[in-house]
């Protein structure tokens, strides 16, 4: 279940502790691989920015061939607007920047008005290149990015340009929906000037994190703020300030880069860990193993827990599935696999996958997991773990009357 984080309304301070604690980071941080989750996300948001760029380029290509402000050009902005579900308004300006073509007309009559104070429109009719703007306010009042292509018009010859306005906070939000991938991580988007592109609060949009006023009282997040714009990929932890009655906690922070155009925008992920990894997990003997996976034994053959499982009480699971987790120190998360491949659920949540399928066979590692079930046997084997880091599996199969009923499975994290 991927959660996305309020950064801006709910946690300022854990933004400066994110962007305080980057110095922390490591080279062997810094080079171990991006994670499998992120490197997911920001493959999609890449596709359908390609997608778009792809259906633009095209339009352009097709209003080059009609007559400026001919009824068949608007028909195929028309037609853009409509197969772009994403677009807030499309338009065709002339050379001067003027739009002659505003669509959809009935709800932004933009048509008259000159765009060159928009710097991406200016750079198209000058440079008579694609481009990609940073983020911006529009006249009505969201915030918006714009996808421009140049067109030349088939009866005078003369330049215009073709733009395609969206919100990038509703279009990426519909994006991060759309992964399936059911982890328990937060997402966040900013530009390399430090302005939020996407926040589950819409507020926070358009805020810059190293210019807004607010943020002015921590200088330290200032300052190494513009370091973390500056690296298009990284990684790092935090502690959270802990307030009165919560529990601490260590934040792992992984971010990539999408990119179009010369448009650069960083994808942040991060995951939850509890306290006791917050100096780094200790490699766990074998021994200490042994140990875990004779609990995880005794634990698959209790009869709480198949009758549980058998009447289908995911809450009587769950409670067991704690108990568990707190009486056997290095466990970074016990979870339950059905019959069918299906990751239910897991204990603690902040670890663990929900309803994800491993017969979907999202990463290429999960084969290995639907081999254990296919075998009904116990097993172990160590792996990258989706959110990033790697851990050591260890599987138990559950069996009631001889009916196979899936697994559980311990992680021990090695790094």
């Amino acid at each position: 279940m991927i959660r996305i984080p309020s950064f801006w309304k709910l946690s300022l301070a854990v933004l400066a502790a994110f962007l305080l604690n980057l110095p922390s980071v490591t080279a062997a941080q810094t080079k171990q691989k991006v994670p499998p989750a992120l490197t997911t996300i920001t493959a999609e948001f890449g596709r359908v920015m390609t997608r778009v760029d792809a259906l633009v380029s095209q339009t352009a290509a097709e209003i080059s061939d009609t007559d400026k402000g001919s009824p068949e050009s608007r028909q195929k902005v028309i037609d853009l607007c409509r197969d772009l579900s994403l677009a807030l308004y499309c338009a065709v300006t002339d050379a001067d920047g003027t739009v002659i073509i505003g669509e959809p007309a009935e709800t932004f009559r933009a048509e008259g008005i000159n765009t060159l104070a928009e710097d991406h429109i200016r750079k198209v009719l000058t440079e008579h290149r694609p481009v990609m703007s940073n983020l911006f306010r529009t006249a009505r009042g969201p915030y918006a990015v714009s996808l421009a292509y140049p067109v030349r018009f088939r009866d005078t010859g003369a330049s215009g340009a073709l733009a395609v306005y969206f919100r990038p906070d509703v279009s990426i939000g519909a994006i991060v929906r759309k992964i399936p991938l059911y982890l328990p991580v937060e997402v966040a988007v900013i530009q390399t000037d430090g302005q939020i592109v996407y926040n589950e609060n819409q507020e926070a949009v358009g805020r810059n994190l190293l210019t807004d006023e607010e943020s002015q009282a921590y200088r330290q997040l200032v300052n190494l703020g513009w370091r973390a714009v500056k690296s298009k990929t990284g990684a790092g932890s935090y502690v959270p300030v802990r307030s009165r009655g919560q529990r601490d906690v260590r934040k792992v922070v992984n971010w990539d880069t999408v990119a179009l155009y010369g448009t650069e925008w960083r994808v942040i992920m991060i995951r939850t860990e509890q306290a006791d990894t917050q100096y780094g997990p200790t490699r766990p003997t074998q021994a200490n193993l042994s140990q875990l996976d004779r609990a995880l034994r005794g634990l698959c053959g209790n009869d709480e827990l198949r009758s549980a499982l058998s009447a289908g009480s995911r809450q009587r699971v769950v409670d067991l599935l704690d108990r568990f987790y707190k009486s056997n120190k290095g466990v970074y998360s016990v979870q339950w696999i059905d019959s069918s491949g299906v990751n239910r659920f897991g204990y603690p949540a902040a670890t663990s996958l929900i309803d994800y399928n491993y017969s979907d066979r999202n990463n290429p590692e999960d084969e290995q997991v639907m081999k254990v079930l296919r075998d009904k046997t116990e097993a172990s084997f160590s792996r990258q773990l989706m959110e990033g880091g790697t851990g050591r599996f260890f599987f138990c199969p559950v069996t009631v009357g001889g009916e196979f009923l899936g697994t559980l499975y311990t992680i021990i994290r090695t790094n």
